[in-house]
């Protein structure tokens, strides 16, 4: 939540449809940039519904629409993926353990899943919740055919 996180955006402004994890990203970038070997990413109190795509985009991965451009990462962006592109990902992340530290065990998607738990904190509406929690559902399966990763 250093980066990314919910108390940094005041109620009145609160949107994960446009809030993003890049900072995140740009943090992770700086750790491994002071030789860090192992990163641990706290999960929860964040502001955003991007499923990191928004970390991953400050890691040198490229999110492309059906245009083969390059999409904005934020939680409304997710809808619109159609290639993922790692060629320019930041190797070092290949050399480095990372580790997800959370307080809950919800899916990705779902009744049960990111958005529709915690979305309504974040700022989302009942019509933002639904529009979400299908983006993060095609995000996901994007990254399990494209990077052979299970997320969902």
């Amino acid at each position: 939540a250093a980066a990314s996180g919910l108390h940094h955006v005041p109620e009145h402004a609160r949107d994960p449809k446009v809030t993003s994890s890049f900072g995140t990203g740009e943090l992770i970038k700086a750790a491994l940039d002071d030789g860090a070997k192992k990163i641990i990413i706290g999960l929860g109190g964040s502001a955003t519904n991007d499923g990191g795509m928004g970390m991953m985009s400050a890691l040198g991965v490229r999110f492309l629409d059906q245009n083969n451009q390059e999409i904005t990462a934020n939680g409304a962006g997710l809808q619109d993926i159609v290639k993922i592109d790692i060629d320019d990902m930041d190797p070092r992340l290949q050399a480095c353990e990372v580790l997800v530290a959370c307080d809950v065990d919800n899916p990705l998607c779902g009744e049960r899943g990111a958005t529709h738990v915690f979305g309504p904190q974040k700022g989302a509406t009942e019509q933002d919740i639904e529009l979400l929690d299908k983006a993060l559902l095609h995000y996901g399966q994007c990254i399990k055919q494209q990077l052979s990763i299970d997320v969902l």
